[in-house]
Parts: structure tokens; C-alpha cells; sequence
């Protein structure tokens, strides 16, 4: 078997913490909120010239992207290959 891929992973981890800590949107509309918030956060950092900043952010809008898929039921994964 290969190595997990990141998205994968950032799925995994969403659900852990999920279950874990109780940290979870209700549904696919409030995970899509952190992605309209991150990428907003994005063109803040891109704006300042901070493209290390903005790399982050992008970190963090891949993560909530996954929380989408993962709130929709679906694999990010998938998603991405389709």
C-alpha cells in the first residue's frame, strides 16, 4: 500500500478531531465558510507581498477544502482526481 496523501490525511485528522475534541462545523456550508475565510486570507497575504504567509494560508484552505468533501460526505481525494 502507498503512502497516505496529504489530502487524505487532512481528512482523517478533521475527522480524529472531530470525534476527539468535538472541533467540526455543522455542515458543508460552515466548512465552506473557512474556505471563503482562507482565501480571503490569501489575497490579504498576497497583497502584503507575503508569499510565505500566503503558502500558509493556502495550507489552511486545503484543510478546510478537505472538511468540505468530508462534510459532504465524499473523499477531497476523489474529488481532486475526478
Amino acid at each position: 500500500m502507498g503512502e497516505e496523501s496529504a489530502l487524505r490525511r487532512a481528512q482523517r485528522i478533521g475527522d480524529a478531531a472531530a470525534e476527539d475534541t468535538g472541533f467540526d462545523w455543522e455542515d458543508a456550508e460552515g466548512a465552506l465558510d473557512k474556505v471563503r475565510e482562507e482565501v480571503l486570507e490569501i489575497a490579504e497575504e498576497l497583497e502584503r507581498g507575503d508569499h510565505e504567509a500566503a503558502l500558509a494560508e493556502l495550507g489552511d484552505l486545503l484543510f478546510a477544502a478537505a472538511m468540505v468533501a468530508r462534510k459532504l460526505g465524499g473523499d477531497a481525494e476523489s474529488a481532486l482526481e475526478d
